[in-house]
């Protein structure tokens, strides 16, 4: 398996013999200023593209443009422009652009196309094409799998067969670009598997207790993760939701109360609302201090009724 940097120079030649030949054709006849006029030279658009081409996007958020864009759409949205603007200039590069920038946006199918268009052109960038033709083509077949389901443990099946073979895929890329994409999609489908069993897991055995033990696991497993936080909100709400059933099963002020209970759950629930609040600079910072006050009114008026 070839890694990304050695794909990286003969782009980076393209891109470079594009902006040269601009120059040259431009310098008599175009303006100095051009700021607001469309772009015209393949190198700016990939002035910034090609700086965050490597970025870990499972461990850090994506990078964004000056107009605060998520870079990769940005760049897709200007080349698109490019090539009606421009249709046959550079069309090598144009694709495999393309293709890596839908890949960064988890549209795998979208850069098999672009790839295969890049693959069937005379160019240098035909082979490394060619290559990343074969990885996205499997990670949109993964994407894509699906089988008859009839019962809950269909969907159990599916969800771990798709868990299975992104595993599988970060073992196989591991120190390529594309160990993180496949780190990302095995997170979504642990929390597509999840979400599942959490709106079923009265059909299912011990559900509840299989719940929370995933809940656990996903902030252990990925706590290299930039959604991190979001694990532990997440964590945190269905121990909110598991004291809230408390009370809906039994009336606070009735003999049959699980004071016990519901207090160890509010207590599960603030613990991980802090392991949030506490951290500066996150987003998920202010979420987590207001549900935590929440929480802590609920408790108190619910446990001054049980008084």
């Amino acid at each position: 398996m070839e890694k990304r940097e050695k794909v990286s120079p003969h782009l980076s030649l393209l891109v470079l013999s594009a902006s040269v030949f601009f120059f040259l054709a431009g310098c008599s006849s175009r303006p100095v200023n051009t700021a607001y006029e469309p772009f015209e030279n393949i190198l700016e658009i990939h002035s910034d593209f090609q700086r965050h081409l490597s970025d870990d996007t499972y461990r850090f958020p994506t990078a964004r443009d000056i107009t605060g864009k998520n870079i990769y759409r940005a760049t897709l949205i200007r080349l698109k422009n490019y090539e009606k603007a421009y249709p046959r200039r550079f069309e090598p590069v144009v694709a495999y652009s393309k293709a890596r920038a839908k890949e960064k946006l988890h549209d795998y199918e979208g850069a098999r196309l672009s790839y295969l268009e890049c693959s069937q052109m005379d160019s240098r960038l035909r082979e490394a094409a060619r290559r990343n033709l074969g990885i996205v083509g499997r990670f949109a077949d993964i994407r894509a799998y699906s089988t008859e389901k009839k019962d809950i443990e269909d969907h159990l099946a599916e969800a771990e067969y798709k868990i299975e073979a992104w595993r599988s895929m970060i073992d196989e890329l591991k120190g390529t670009h594309y160990e993180c994409l496949a780190r990302e999609e095995e997170e979504r489908a642990e929390e597509n598997l999840i979400w599942f069993i959490g709106r079923n897991r009265d059909l299912i055995d011990n559900g509840t207790e299989t719940l929370l033990l995933m809940l656990r696991q996903m902030t252990i497993k990925h706590a290299q993760s930039k959604k991190l936080n979001i694990h532990y909100l997440k964590f945190a709400d269905f121990y909110r939701q598991l004291a809230r059933e408390c009370v809906n099963k039994n009336e606070p002020a009735g003999l049959y109360f699980d004071r016990a209970r519901f207090n160890e759950c509010v207590n599960s629930a603030m613990k991980l609302y802090r392991v949030v609040g506490q951290k500066d600079g996150v987003p998920e910072k202010l979420e987590a201090v207001g549900r935590l006050q929440a929480i802590q009114a609920y408790r108190d008026r619910i446990n001054d009724m049980s008084d």
